[in-house]
């Protein structure tokens, strides 16, 4: 399956969903790799988002750099992505957009009662249900954003509407 845009990111807050759709939607077009973002974190910030501690900002910065240094390098091999990444703050997704201006960047924007009940649900992720509040109190929803995908209900079709926006 064939896309016309090389390089997609899927964020959100922690809980969005926004890990499965990117992987979902790399395996479901075999010409894309699955970038997981959570790899972009040091350690040391992991294990403080664990203690339930949100990270500084300049922490996020070293963390979209990082990701941005990553998708560049790829880039240049002439692969196609998807990437999960948070990118909550408008400058996360400006630096994105500077360094990779035909990107498409979804936002998915669940419901606080969908967030907090998946995050109760997971087990194993250093993001915990702790977050939330500083996550959702950083938010900066509407600046560099080409779809925002509000998600109602648990059961929301969150995959079909991509899969629309990308014109598959």
């Amino acid at each position: 399956m064939s896309l016309m845009y090389s390089e997609i990111f899927i964020s959100g807050v922690s809980g969005s969903g926004k890990s499965r759709v990117a992987e979902y939607l790399s395996e479901r077009n075999r010409d894309y790799i699955f970038i997981d973002s959570d790899k972009f974190h040091y350690k040391y910030f992991k294990r403080e988002m664990i203690r339930g501690n949100a990270i500084p900002e300049r922490a996020r910065r070293s963390y979209v750099t990082r990701i941005v240094r990553h998708l560049k390098s790829i880039k240049r091999e002439n692969f196609k992505f998807f990437c999960d990444a948070s990118l909550i703050r408008s400058r996360d997704r400006w630096y994105i957009r500077r360094n990779f201006p035909d990107a498409k960047i979804f936002f998915l924007d669940p419901d606080f009662f969908i967030l907090k009940k998946r995050l109760i649900r997971r087990k194993g992720h250093f993001a915990k249900i702790s977050l939330l509040s500083s996550q959702l109190a950083s938010l900066q929803r509407h600046s560099f954003i080409d779809h925002k995908i509000s998600i109602p209900t648990e059961n929301a079709r969150v995959l079909e509407v991509i899969l629309r926006k990308l014109n598959i």
